[in-house]
Formats: C-alpha cells, sequence, structure tokens
C-alpha cells in the first residue's frame, strides 16, 4: 500500500495503530485504539479504564486536527 501516514504506532512493535491516507476523492483515517477515553478523568463521561489506566495526555487535540483534516 502506498500513501499511508502513519499516525500513532505501538512502543512495543513499531507497527502502526493509527494511520490515515487518501482514497478517490475522500479521505480516510483508521485508529486501533479508543482515542475518545480520557483515562484518569470523567471528562469522557465513563469510568472505563480511569482505574486501572493513567494517561496524563489528552488525544482530544488530536482527534480534532484528524477531523479537520478529513473534512478539508
Amino acid at each position: 500500500m502506498t500513501g499511508i501516514i502513519p499516525i500513532a504506532t505501538y512502543t512495543a512493535t513499531e507497527q502502526a495503530c493509527m494511520i490515515a491516507f487518501e482514497c478517490g476523492d475522500g479521505k480516510v483515517f483508521m485508529t486501533s485504539p479508543h482515542p475518545e477515553y480520557e483515562e484518569g478523568t470523567m471528562r469522557d463521561g465513563t469510568k472505563v479504564w480511569d482505574v486501572t489506566m493513567n494517561d496524563p495526555d489528552s488525544e482530544w487535540d488530536l482527534m480534532l486536527i484528524i477531523c479537520q483534516w478529513l473534512l478539508q
């Protein structure tokens, strides 16, 4: 496959876990992780991963950039 933009990779395997590419007249973004979860905070409205994971960084800013790219 060509023209694939790796957005993020898994540390352990160096394999891409978020990718983006253009397809025909459109754009595609694919992700394996769930960036909508905000670990350790109720900002996302759910307790999923709040106790078992501690991730002080937010992926929401990245998702805004990706959404803007998709809509361009």
